[in-house]
């Protein structure tokens, strides 16, 4: 081990990054099974497949929760996050904060394009638990970033959101994704 770090070779994180080196460097040289979808989504990443990068879109909204209704409200955000985990592989992230007097809740979505906000809107979680959390809290703020398609901007154009998108930058996300679908 390492005594200036306090890592070795040997721990979960480095050897999670040997990993995917090794697989990175196997799936550009073209000497690994094709066929397998964790391949497919790594060589995309590695290479700089555009639509990997310029098509996420990610939500931000801030609910403000009914006096007393906490617990429900906690217990609805379970479920559908749950729900759309289970259900939902084009949802990359979804993840739910409180502020700490636990009366606000941040709500992270990123999804994968435009079509998989649509599969988020239809699915089960949105259409059974979601009109439930509306009844137990109210958005004060929605925020969309990357570019959504023509059709996404029309539909959420109801919702007022500020939309901010996409100039420059990057993102390592993708070699994330990729590492939990090991």
């Amino acid at each position: 081990m390492d005594s200036g770090s306090g890592i070795g070779t040997s721990s979960p994180a480095v050897v999670l990054v040997l990993l995917l080196t090794f697989l990175a460097s196997r799936a550009l040289n073209g000497t690994v099974n094709k066929s397998n979808e964790f391949y497919s989504h790594l060589v995309q990443t590695r290479r700089g497949d555009s639509s990997m990068k310029h098509n996420l879109i990610h939500f931000r909204a801030e609910f403000i929760i009914k006096d007393g209704k906490m617990k429900e409200y906690k217990k609805l955000v379970q479920s559908m996050s749950s729900v759309v985990e289970a259900n939902e592989p084009d949802t990359i992230s979804y993840r739910f904060y409180f502020d700490r007097d636990e009366t606000k809740c941040v709500v992270h979505e990123i999804y994968a394009n435009s079509e998989a906000v649509f599969a988020h809107n239809n699915g089960l979680a949105s259409q059974t638990i979601l009109p439930k959390i509306f009844s137990v809290s109210r958005i004060v703020k929605f925020e969309v970033y990357g570019n959504p398609s023509k059709k996404l901007q029309k539909i959420l154009e109801s919702f007022s959101p500020e939309t901010y998108n996409l100039f420059a930058g990057f993102s390592r996300l993708n070699v994330a994704i990729i590492s939990t679908s090991l």
